[in-house]
């Protein structure tokens, strides 16, 4: 019977996939509704939209992607402000240049994701995995970032000014004079990146 009812779901999910266009599926993962986002991102990952950049610059505003697998996908400029991306898994996933304005993305794992010039104003990275992450000239002012892994990130023209950093982590970050600190200044070779936490601008 377990089989017969895995064949039955294979079955529906594969005619699904044939039937429903992608707009419509861009729309549905964009929903607020965790299982809805996910059935899309699922049917989507099915016609390879992440991976031919069909869903680059797609408006997912306050979409409730909790625990959505998008690995490798290619979401650069999309609008995924106030998105719930918490337990996500986008490794080396491309954020270029995307909307992450008040994103929760706690303990997602974004090993490797490119975040070049994306917006994380007042963004909830907490427990982030983000080892390797590019963040060149990313805005993550006004971020918490509580015991996020930014090892061997790259920060050149990042700002992070009002970004609360408490137990990050922040070995082999490379940054350059262009990085904007929590306390509104820039780093310079004379400051050790490792206890940028205390660099706080409310302190």
């Amino acid at each position: 019977m377990r089989r017969i009812a895995r064949r039955i779901i294979r079955e529906w999910t594969k005619f699904k996939t044939t039937q429903v266009s992608i707009e419509s599926l861009a729309k549905q993962m964009g929903s607020r509704i965790n299982a809805m986002a996910l059935e899309a991102v699922e049917l989507l990952q099915e016609k390879s939209a992440f991976q031919d950049g069909t869903m680059e610059a797609t408006d997912l505003e306050s979409a409730n992607l909790k625990n959505a697998r998008l690995a490798l996908a290619r979401l650069a400029g999309a609008n995924l402000r106030g998105a719930n991306l918490n337990d996500s898994y986008l490794s080396r996933t491309d954020l270029t240049n995307a909307d992450l304005h008040a994103a929760t993305i706690t303990y997602a794992n974004m090993r490797g994701v490119r975040l070049a010039g994306a917006t994380l104003t007042e963004a909830d990275l907490s427990h982030a995995h983000m080892a390797n992450a590019d963040l060149t000239g990313a805005d993550l002012s006004g971020a918490t970032m509580h015991d996020t892994n930014l090892w061997g990130a790259t920060l050149c023209g990042t700002n992070l000014t009002g970004a609360d950093l408490t137990g990050a982590n922040f070995s082999r970050v490379v940054c350059d004079e262009q990085t904007i600190l929590p306390d509104g200044s820039h780093w310079s070779a004379e400051i050790d990146i490792t206890a940028i936490q205390g660099l706080m601008h409310d302190e």
